[in-house]
C-alpha cells in the first residue's frame, strides 16, 4: 500500500485572527489519474458547515487557501473552535483550529 494522493497540514498561525491559511498538496499518479477532484471546507464545533474554500478538480502540486473567518455569505463566524477538511476520491482527512475574535 502505497501513501496517500493528498497531505493536508495544520492551519497557520492556530489560533488566529483574522485571517489563517491551510497548506494542503495532491499527489496524483498513473493510478489517480491527471487530476482529482478536491474539496476543503469549514465546519463549526457542531459539525454545521460553515464554508467551502476549494470544491474543483486539481493537478498534482502544493497549495495554500486562506479564511478570513466568515462564513458562506461573507458574516463573521462566532470565536470558537472549527475544523476544516480535505476531501479526495480517495478519502477524507480533518483538522482542528481555533479563531479568537
Amino acid at each position: 500500500p502505497g501513501q496517500r494522493p493528498y497531505v493536508l497540514s495544520q492551519n497557520h498561525p492556530n489560533p488566529f485572527n483574522p485571517v489563517t491559511r491551510i497548506s494542503y498538496r495532491i499527489e496524483t499518479s498513473e493510478k489517480t489519474g491527471a487530476t482529482l477532484a478536491v474539496r476543503l471546507e469549514v465546519f463549526s464545533a457542531t459539525g454545521r458547515l460553515v464554508k467551502v474554500l476549494v470544491d474543483t478538480p486539481m493537478p498534482a502540486g502544493d497549495y495554500e487557501v486562506g479564511w478570513d473567518g466568515t462564513d458562506t455569505v461573507g458574516r463573521p463566524a462566532a470565536s470558537g473552535i472549527y475544523y476544516y477538511s480535505l476531501t479526495t476520491p480517495f478519502g477524507r482527512e480533518s483538522r482542528k483550529m481555533s479563531m479568537i475574535r
